[in-house]
């Protein structure tokens, strides 16, 4: 995955450099008549001056198209293990973690496919071009897919606080023979889900009504204005205090788990503690990648576009690009934690590897009795 990662920043990198433009000579600019054009290309001159060249949209989408592929794939791949190989006493596990994966493809379709920023450089500023597939469609429709990714973003926390929050729960009443309330579970963790859809999805719809939807090459930007920096920050400033609460809230449930899970190992089987310890450590861990590969890119991202760094450009394009390897990277480490799911991998591989086996074996006697007739014919004719 390191190596997945460098390559990907090394081919920005040549994709950044061969997609410059070629630069105009010092006395062309000075030829003509003196007027409007030449004062429009000499300040066109001054506003490419000291910056890196953006990489063109079409390399730019392959690797959206590329990346988001490889991940709904995968996705697809998982929830095929999780749903046919997930024994009874998982059926809680399974449910939850589904749901948190049906968010992530949902987030990632509409991004990686739908959408597909790229930065972009207008009028000094630096704006967000859509290239995706919404890009055949008109206005209304980018506003719906910008509100679509928002809603399934803020699904995806809430769905990893209510894997938490059953984990917890299972673990605390883990010797309980009845499940008790569990409609009533379902039904509070449905309406969470709808509430913060309508918060996210007015958040968004804010965040775009104040700011400009611009037509460039056939694809819409969305700049803002200084006008609009109040709403900007307080947007996100309110977004940023309900990624705090639920960090806190896995934290906290995170720290419960382990500690009752601790406490309860002398009454379960060594087999059933490790299990519960493989799941409880696998959501922890499903809850870091995102820390690592999305909140901490996208942060470095914004103080290099904020500070106008040489290479912010770059840094913002590796950040939209590493949720998708987030993703990824959180469905192996469920399938490679969690026991059942281990071994049904382990088993369809070894199906594959063993078939040829078997027919080894069932021709084995054939080849020793052709053996045996030739030593007979040559002891034939030799005597």
């Amino acid at each position: 995955m390191r190596l997945f990662a460098v390559l990907l920043l090394v081919f920005l990198i040549v994709a950044g450099v061969f997609g410059q433009e070629p630069a105009k000579p010092e006395d062309e600019k000075h030829e003509g008549k003196e007027g409007a054009g030449a004062e429009h290309h000499r300040k066109e001159g001054e506003g490419h001056q000291g910056e890196i060249a953006m990489p063109s949209d079409a390399i730019g989408s392959l690797l959206y198209y590329l990346i988001a592929g490889v991940g709904l794939i995968f996705g697809l791949f998982f929830i095929y293990i999780v749903v046919t190989k997930s024994p009874p006493t998982l059926r809680v596990y399974r449910n939850t973690i589904l749901n948190l994966v049906v968010w992530y493809m949902i987030a990632m379709f509409t991004f990686g496919f739908m959408q597909q920023p790229i930065n972009t450089m207008y009028e000094g500023r630096s704006c967000p071009k859509f290239v995706g597939l919404v890009s055949y469609f008109d206005r209304n429709v980018h506003v719906a897919v910008t509100v679509a990714i928002g809603i399934s973003c803020e699904n995806t926390v809430l769905a990893m606080c209510i894997c938490f929050f059953y984990r917890y729960d299972q673990i605390r009443g883990l010797n309980a023979t009845v499940t008790s309330r569990s409609s009533y579970r379902m039904l509070i963790c449905g309406a969470i889900h709808v509430v913060g859809s309508l918060v996210s999805g007015m958040g968004c719809y804010l965040l775009i009504s104040s700011a400009n939807l611009v037509k460039s090459d056939g694809a819409y930007m969305m700049c803002f204005e200084d006008s609009n920096y109040s709403l900007v920050a307080a947007l996100n400033f309110v977004e940023g205090l309900a990624i705090t609460v639920a960090a806190a809230t896995i934290t906290v449930l995170s720290v419960k788990s382990i500690r009752i899970l601790k406490s309860k190992r002398e009454l379960m089987c060594p087999r059933t503690y490790r299990l519960q310890k493989r799941l409880t450590l696998s959501l922890v861990i499903m809850a870091i990648l995102p820390i690592l590969f999305d909140f901490v890119p996208f942060i470095i991202g914004s103080v290099c576009m904020y500070f106008k760094f040489y290479y912010s450009y770059l840094v913002y394009e590796v950040a939209c690009r590493t949720p998708f390897l987030e993703v990824v990277l959180s469905c192996a480490v469920t399938l490679g934690f969690v026991t059942p799911y281990r071994e049904a991998i382990l088993r369809i591989v070894r199906k594959k590897t063993v078939i040829p086996s078997i027919f080894d074996v069932q021709q084995r006697p054939i080849q020793i009795l052709s053996y045996r007739l030739y030593l007979s014919v040559q002891y034939f004719l030799i005597g």
